[in-house]
């Protein structure tokens, strides 16, 4: 099983991720003659409280590809309309070790969610339920291990 090592923040575990239209996503910009847009790379901060993924969506806009659903989120706030997009990602440890290529997953955009803060996205249980995560606070660092 690789594993993934970290270290962590102020705010948590936050990771290093490229994010890009998933295949389906891909094969539709294809067809219609588009540009295959470039990964984004963005940080992530890791939230076992939340069910699904999260980016923010001025990173998937410029892709022109369509959502696949919409969604309810439950926020602070109250609940909260989101859109879900089919994307692939990578999660990058540190130098030297193998980054987890995730093919294919539903993540739900939010506008300008996390403003202020030095990450622009969540990894939730939809991911973390196909890992062992490891949140070793007074070594002040993680393990994900894929």
């Amino acid at each position: 099983m690789p594993v993934l090592t970290f270290s962590k923040s102020q705010l948590g575990p936050i990771l290093e991720v490229s994010v890009w239209p998933g295949a389906e996503a891909l094969n539709q910009l294809k067809l219609a003659g588009q540009p295959v847009p470039q990964p984004s790379q963005l940080k992530m901060l890791v939230d076992s409280g939340s069910e699904g993924s999260v980016v923010d969506e001025s990173l998937i806009r410029p892709w022109n590809t369509p959502y696949v659903s919409l969604a309810w989120a439950a926020t602070i706030t109250g609940r909260k309309p989101i859109q879900r997009y089919e994307v692939a990602l990578s999660i990058r440890g540190q130098a030297g070790q193998t980054a987890w290529e995730i093919p294919s997953l539903l993540v739900c955009s939010r506008q300008s969610p996390f403003t202020g803060m030095p990450y622009q996205g969540l990894i939730g249980r939809d991911i973390l339920d196909r890992a062992v995560f490891v949140f070793n606070g007074p070594a002040h660092h993680c393990t994900l291990a894929y």
